[in-house]
């Protein structure tokens, strides 16, 4: 880990823009690094730091770590950064250990490595530090390298949640709904809700919205309520708050029925990829609601919901083939959309393919058959 000199590692580090500002005097080597960071001067934070943490000072140790990820082109390098990184963890570093437990986790400059990612989060979860509590639950209910267990997931999003951990909050509170992890209790469900939609979590808002808008328990069904998270929700970009609010413009629930804006938010969502409101963007186009009649445009937006592995668009998408409506017909192209909606037990889809099958010559029936199978492996149901 040791550099032959300082002045090799000012060569590696060297090009900063700006000099440091004065320093007290009193002011230690470590607090000299960091205003030299903090204006850019790289070199001489390396020169006062890397001293301190080859004799084991595990502030100076994580923030070398720190300067070697974040830096660019040569002087950018995360096997040195790893190796500091873990020099400070080693020591209890809280911050070195949620940053390689995120490191590995994310796997998005390293190599993703679930046990490494929990070891360094366990460590840093145990110390109380809740982004690394609310991750080790996430690789216990996901099973990320490690056998699933709801129970454990659900004791580490409780310890992120009561330090006020909104995304702990939230997945608590799903736990607590659907009773896995925990026993079922839909009114504690809601109660973690509020606190983190209040947080501005809009997964949580969301959530919320859903619940007024369906009834759970004791609460009753409650449009305004609902239409109101909702708002909040899309407010943030929710795509599926977006599209519950094309729903009720497009319905007339609880507002004025208004196809244009009905349009508007599902185009949001739509471009979100959220599977229903473009499947619904679709229908608008094809109909002519709150647009110009446009059949490409709505099978394409169809098409985009069916490769999604939405049922109802991909029955629509059948219809286009068969008729010719947007696209060029095509029985064979329809019959492989019919199989794939039949799988989801859309109503009609069955009747349909058993149709378009039977007026099949028998190359376009063998035809239909493969890209039947092909279909099937390529856009199952997936979201």
């Amino acid at each position: 880990m040791k550099l032959s000199s300082v002045s090799a590692v000012l060569l590696v580090l060297s090009g900063h823009a700006y000099a440091a500002e004065p320093i007290p005097v009193a002011a230690s080597n470590y607090e000299k690094g960091l205003a030299a960071y903090q204006t850019h001067d790289y070199a001489t934070a390396l020169m006062l730091w890397f001293p301190l943490a080859e004799k084991g000072d595990a502030s100076a140790q994580y923030m070398l770590g720190d300067m070697y990820i974040s830096q660019e082109g040569d002087r950018y390098n995360v096997d040195k950064a790893l190796q500091w990184y873990e020099s400070a963890a080693k020591q209890n570093h809280l911050a070195a250990q949620t940053t390689l437990g995120r490191l590995y986790l994310n796997g998005q400059q390293v190599k993703k490595n679930f046990g490494l990612a929990n070891k360094w989060l366990t460590a840093a979860a145990r110390q109380k530090e809740p982004d690394s509590q609310y991750k080790l639950g996430l690789i216990y209910q996901e099973g990320l390298g490690l056998p699933k267990n709801a129970s454990k997931a659900a004791y580490w999003y409780t310890q992120a949640s009561e330090q006020g951990h909104s995304e702990a909050q939230y997945a608590l509170a799903l736990m607590y709904i659907t009773g896995d992890g925990r026993s079922r209790d839909p009114g504690k469900g809601i109660e973690l809700l509020r606190q983190a939609a209040t947080q501005s979590n809009n997964n949580a808002q969301f959530k919320l919205g859903k619940i007024y808008l369906d009834g759970l328990g004791d609460v009753a069904i409650d449009l305004s309520t609902a239409y109101n998270w909702f708002q909040q929700a899309a407010a943030q970009h929710n795509r599926d708050a977006e599209n519950a609010l094309g729903n009720f413009y497009k319905t007339g629930t609880h507002v004025t029925q208004d196809y244009k804006q009905a349009f508007n938010w599902y185009q949001k969502a739509a471009q979100q990829n959220q599977v229903e409101a473009l499947h619904s963007l679709g229908t608008l186009y094809v109909n002519g609601y709150g647009t110009a009649q446009n059949y490409k445009l709505g099978v394409d937006n169809f098409l985009k919901a069916a490769e999604l592995g939405y049922g109802l668009a991909q029955l629509d998408v059948g219809v286009a083939y068969y008729t010719g409506k947007g696209v060029k017909a095509d029985s064979v192209i329809a019959y492989a959309w019919f199989h794939l909606a039949a799988q989801q037990s859309i109503d009609n889809a069955l009747k349909n393919k058993t149709t378009v099958y039977n007026r099949l010559l028998p190359d376009d029936r063998r035809s239909a058959l493969s890209l039947a199978t092909e279909y099937s492996k390529k856009f199952t149901h997936t979201w």
